[in-house]
């Protein structure tokens, strides 16, 4: 079994204002988190993106992916290369500006049902965005923390050694609770991996988190940066306007 690495006992930092994706009541609203600036890109931004595309899993708007290989090699993410044009994506159909629902990606994973990617036309594909099928009768959050350990451990394999996300501010914060505490917003858990050498049009960071649907339902949302991120995030803001 591999070492997860280092315990991360801050939350991420709020999701930027200026974002234009819409809010879910995935995580009702809890009093905001202390920002830190060693928090990551990846984990703050997941929050967002993966709320709309919780939004559409939900509705039942995106297709389930065919189960296949893992997701990712370092330069793509299930299939997707970073930096790729739109429209070299078979079957993706844009539901937000920026982004674009992918009906099955080229190389799909069991371990995930839903697939969206951010994109624009000087960057292509900086974001790749993927939501578990949801886990149910789990109010301890036994089984969705087993399932996001054993994705740790394969992603480990490719990304190299994780920091971990496990930590809970203000809540009851007992094991009994776990749910409840998620679902406040004053529990977190994840991983993230980053590679600072990683070249534009490559995976450079990747986060993976718990989202409470309810008390004792979840899914665990996974993000994947390329190292063009930021000239994204401008693109991003562009689209929001002033």
């Amino acid at each position: 079994m591999l070492n997860r690495g280092d315990i991360i006992d801050s939350p991420p930092r709020p999701v930027h204002a200026t974002s234009a994706f819409p809010l879910l009541a995935v995580k009702p609203a809890a009093k905001p988190p202390v920002a830190r600036e060693s928090d990551s890109r990846g984990i703050q931004s997941i929050e967002v993106g993966g709320r709309l595309l919780l939004a559409l899993a939900f509705a039942g708007l995106l297709a389930p992916a065919a189960f296949a290989a893992p997701p990712s090699d370092g330069k793509d993410a299930f299939g997707v290369p970073m930096g790729a044009a739109v429209r070299k994506l078979e079957g993706a159909k844009a539901f937000k500006p920026g982004w674009y629902q992918l009906a099955s990606p080229p190389k799909p994973d069991p371990r995930f049902a839903k697939v969206a990617v951010e994109a624009f036309g000087d960057t292509g594909v900086c974001v790749v965005q993927a939501v578990s099928p949801e886990i149910t009768g789990d109010p301890t959050g036994a089984k969705i923390r087993l399932a996001m350990d054993r994705l740790a451990d394969d992603f480990s394999a490719v990304y190299g050694q994780p920091q971990r996300l496990d930590s809970c501010h203000g809540g009851a914060c007992v094991p009994d609770l776990w749910g409840e505490d998620l679902q406040t917003g004053d529990r977190r858990y994840g991983y993230r991996w980053e590679m600072h050498d990683s070249p534009d049009h490559a995976v450079r960071e990747v986060s993976v988190v718990a989202v409470a649907h309810s008390v004792s339902s979840f899914v665990f949302l996974a993000q994947f940066d390329s190292g063009d991120l930021t000239r994204c995030r401008a693109d991003e803001l562009t689209l929001d306007g002033p």
